[in-house]
């Protein structure tokens, strides 16, 4: 590995930082998506607590059921379902006699993608069109269309005489 490393233009590592195994990272591994949210009483914002919250994803092929309760702000996930393709969710809470509870409230899975900025120059993008419409017109006056056309060519060198005999 370390030839492969300096053949490739790498070098001055801190070994003791690569081979530490103990590092904390940022974030958590995910090993499906996460659908969370929060369980209400009909009646106000207050939440729920201890209430049996059921989900089922329906597949021709393999359904999908999960079972879980609310903590003690009315907070409910189900985490790490893996599933591909359009599907239709059910969620229901029920209490312990299995009478449909609360009002029942779904996090939002939709995650705004990163802006990309860079730099952007105006000019060269008219120079670019510029430049097509230019080789277009001169493909079709001269029918040529594999070949390389040249900018300006200025030539200075001057040619021999040549002396008569």
């Amino acid at each position: 590995m370390d030839n492969l490393l300096l053949t490739q233009g790498w070098r001055n590592y801190i070994w003791k930082q690569l081979s530490d195994t103990n590092k904390n990272m940022n974030y958590s591994t995910e090993k499906g998506i996460t659908i969370s949210g929060r369980l209400t009483n009909s009646l106000g914002n207050n939440p729920l607590t201890n209430v049996n919250i059921s989900m089922a994803i329906f597949d021709n092929e393999n359904p999908i059921y999960r079972f879980t309760n609310t903590d003690s702000t009315g907070k409910y996930s189900f985490e790490a379902i893996n599933f591909t393709g359009v599907k239709t969710m059910v969620i229901s809470a029920s209490d312990k006699r299995n009478m449909p509870k609360g009002i029942i409230s779904v996090d939002s899975t939709y995650y705004s993608y990163p802006s990309i900025t860079g730099f952007y120059d105006k000019a060269s993008k008219y120079n670019a069109v510029e430049e097509t419409i230019d080789k277009e017109f001169s493909q079709k006056k001269y029918n040529v269309t594999d070949t390389i056309r040249l900018k300006e060519v200025l030539v200075k060198a001057v040619k021999p005489k040549i002396k008569k005999q």
